[in-house]
């Protein structure tokens, strides 16, 4: 498209006018550019500047004659310098994209820019010059480096933080926790969006928990702090300090909530501690940096442990001897909240004190401190004295100021930013934002007036038309492909309006999700990390217990078992010994039933922890054995049939085999209630086939799916390389299948 065209002034020039580098633009042209929000640049076909309008001028940071005759790679660096010098000639022939360009104005500071490019030519089509649109992209640019950069100080802050910390919804179930918080719980991070404040709190402070959040949801409070008990994912129970806040939307309603959580387990030991000697009492509240103090209320006095002075970092000159030394140490702006809190504890029956405040410390860095204290009263009531302790918890409040700056400086970038918007007419761009414009990669010139559709790759072309047609409101997503023919992941959803004159338009919400994709993807190959890391550690768990089962075996045998036989032995020798009463007699011969059937019980034991009938027999007998001692001890007819697999599993292989055995016909035994049970092992071509059923009352196998035995059999299958499938229905029995591969002793090198 020539200049002419551009300004619509076509067949207006006359011809004295036609020479571009003799002659300025005309007065009506003069008045558009430079009045123009864009910065406009003529180049000639050597790269001179023939005109530029104030505007450019201004973002060069020159006056407009002074540009006269310049070149365009005067204002680039090296880099960009060369590309501009080899790409002039493609710039002449088509428009130039709108990326950011880096230019460097009069004053050496740095100019990012919006380019698009057209070629100028005369009345004869040809091609005499280069006009350029430059649009001054530097805040914007600024401010998306800033929230990349705010994004990134929050997920350090965030992960990294030595206190626990959790946002939880208006529901009470966590969308969001820590690494600190995971490790306090022993949750994995995909699991902790199933669990609720109430599921890991002790159930003697649900009550108060639930009013608590309840009040904080209904707006009326903005934070809540108090101690209370968690119990963990494995049942240890340990106390914890919470500070929740509430986080309220743009609009002023309560949104969630992020609790700061710290474990305070330590602490509470060291209160209960002070009851003890005098020592341990030093020792640990030095180990909490914890200070113990005494307020006499008539007098004004305070008395401190010993190690005051260490707690506040303070010399023993400027300990505080009563309370209005203490607040002078304290910053100003908590002094006379901590005066209000005091006087309503010494008018409040049965209250509490606690309370946090900050100090200077003598080389000016910051400390702050946790106080809570009891009221003693005399005999009429009144206050007499109060006893407290105060506790160092800068590590907790440097945690959480850090958190609190870092979410609003996030929130405030956030804020700034927007989504593309496009509106659309019979499936035609009426008009777009500036964010649009740069996912199209496209002028606004060269959008508006097409069809929406041509903005996307040719594979979701159908999909977009489909869903402007129907006017569907749901999201969905979609590619936008650029002239340059790269591609943007977005998603989309859209809204339809009627408008006064009868017409339906649609807005459309257009946002890039190109880094949440790849994020899921970088998800998926951590959660396929994590898969191998815990199927390695089952294997050395279940090898660990291997070992302790041969070593509780061994013991059994070798020292209980002993010491049974030898107790039997000496009662049949005392048996012999002439003239013993009868009912002497009939006590020994009582004794050494009893140490025969412990003699029996310990090496039926034994036999069980480890099966050494594997390594004197072979696995094929030792599974035949295992099947006898079972049917000897149920009522239910069991049938067998077991193929010789002595050859094709050993050692641990072998083990885990008769294990898998061993434990579906104890869960038989002790839950079936079957009358018929039948278990099969199978040899076939590279495959051994495990079948074990029992007409029995069955369960739901959904409700058992996590259990330990199941869980066991499951593992040992897949450290043999095989499958497990379990399947049953109540009334209908249970039918265990296990397949596992071996390879042919003929093709083993």
């Amino acid at each position: 498209m020539g200049i002419r065209r551009i300004f619509g002034l076509e067949g207006t020039l006359p011809p004295a006018a036609r020479n571009l580098h003799r002659d300025e633009p005309p007065i009506g042209v003069r008045k558009i550019v430079d009045t123009t929000r864009e910065g406009v640049w003529l180049f000639d076909l050597q790269g001179r500047t023939t005109f530029v309008n104030q505007r450019m001028a201004d973002m060069l940071g020159a006056k407009p004659a002074d540009l006269i005759g310049t070149r365009l790679l005067e204002f680039l660096d090296g880099e960009d310098r060369a590309a501009a010098e080899r790409d002039l000639r493609a710039w002449l022939a088509r428009g130039a994209d709108g990326h950011y360009h880096h230019l460097t104005r009069r004053d050496g500071k740095d100019l990012w820019t919006r380019i698009s490019s057209s070629p100028v030519e005369n009345e004869r089509n040809s091609i005499v010059g280069l006009l350029g649109m430059f649009t001054d992209a530097t805040e914007r640019r600024d401010m998306e480096h800033a929230l990349q950069r705010a994004e990134a100080q929050f997920r350090i802050v965030f992960d990294s933080s030595p206190v626990g910390i959790v946002v939880v919804n208006q529901q009470g179930f966590a969308v969001l926790a820590n690494n600190m918080m995971l490790t306090l719980l022993g949750y994995e991070r995909g699991e902790m969006q199933q669990v609720s404040f109430e599921d890991v709190t002790h159930p003697d402070d649900v009550a108060e928990d639930r009013r608590l959040y309840a009040a904080l949801m209904r707006g009326e409070m903005e934070s809540f702090r108090r101690e209370k008990r968690y119990v963990a994912r494995d049942g240890r129970t340990f106390w914890v300090h919470v500070n929740a806040s509430l986080v309220r939307s743009p609009q002023g309603e309560p949104q969630y909530a992020i609790s700061m959580v710290e474990d305070v387990t330590e602490k509470h030991k060291a209160e209960h501690a002070l009851r003890d000697s005098t020592n341990q009492l030093r020792q640990t509240l030095d180990a909490a940096r914890m200070a113990t103090w005494r307020w006499d209320i008539a007098s004004g006095q305070m008395q401190w442990s010993d190690n005051v002075h260490r707690v506040f970092d303070l010399p023993l000159g400027r300990l505080p001897m009563n309370l209005q030394e203490l607040e002078a140490i304290m910053v100003p702006e908590d002094r006379e909240r901590i005066s209000r809190e005091i006087e309503r504890v010494l008018c409040t029956p049965d209250a509490k004190f606690v309370s946090v405040f900050q100090v200077n410390t003598e080389n000016g860095s910051a400390r702050w401190f946790e106080t809570r204290g009891e009221l003693e009263r005399d005999a009429a009531g009144e206050p007499r004295c109060m006893l407290g302790v105060v506790v160092d918890v800068t590590t907790r409040e440097r945690a959480e100021l850090a958190l609190r700056e870092t979410e609003a400086r996030f929130r405030t970038l956030a804020d700034a930013a927007f989504e593309g918007i496009a509106i659309t007419e019979r499936g035609v761009l009426i008009d777009v934002n500036d964010r649009l414009l740069a996912m199209f990669g496209r002028p606004r010139e060269d959008v508006i007036g097409r069809g929406a559709s041509e903005m996307f790759a040719s594979r979701d072309v159908a999909l977009v038309e489909q869903k402007m047609r129907s006017g569907d409101a749901g999201m969905y997503e979609a590619m936008l492909e650029r002239p340059d023919g790269s591609r943007t992941h977005v998603e989309i959803q859209a809204r339809s309006f009627e408008t006064d004159s009868g017409g339906t338009v649609r807005v459309a919400a257009v946002r890039d999700v190109t880094a949440r994709r790849r994020a899921a993807e970088l998800l998926r190959q951590s959660q396929e990390r994590e898969l191998r890391a815990r199927e390695e550690f089952s294997r050395h768990l279940l090898t660990a217990q291997e070992q302790e089962r041969q070593r509780l075996a061994n013991e059994l045998h070798d020292g209980l078992g002993q010491n049974l036989s030898l107790i039997r032995n000496r009662m049949m020798l005392a048996l012999e010994l002439p003239g013993l009463p009868a009912e002497v007699v009939e006590q020994l011969r009582a004794v050494a039933e009893i140490a025969s059937d412990c003699v029996a019980e310990v090496r039926n034991l034994s036999q069980n922890l480890r099966p050494i009938q594997i390594e004197q027999l072979g696995l094929t007998e030792a599974l035949n054995s295992l099947v006898e001692r079972v049917r000897d001890s149920t009522t239910a007819h069991i049938e067998s049939r077991i193929e010789d697999v002595d050859d094709v599993l050993q050692g641990e292989e072998a083990t885990h085999l008769y294990r898998i055995c061993q434990e579906a016909l104890n869960n038989v035994l002790r839950h079936s209630q079957a009358r018929r049970v039948t278990l099969s092992l199978e040899r076939d071509v590279g495959m051994l086939h495990l079948d074990v059923r029992d007409d029995g009352i069955g369960f739901d196998t959904a409700s058992v799916d996590g259990g330990l035995g199941l869980t066991s059999m499951r593992e040992r299958a897949q450290m043999l390389g095989g499958t497990l499938d379990l399947r049953s229905m109540s009334g209908k029995g249970t039918h265990l299948q296990v397949n596992l591969p071996f390879t042919e002793p003929a093709d083993r090198l």
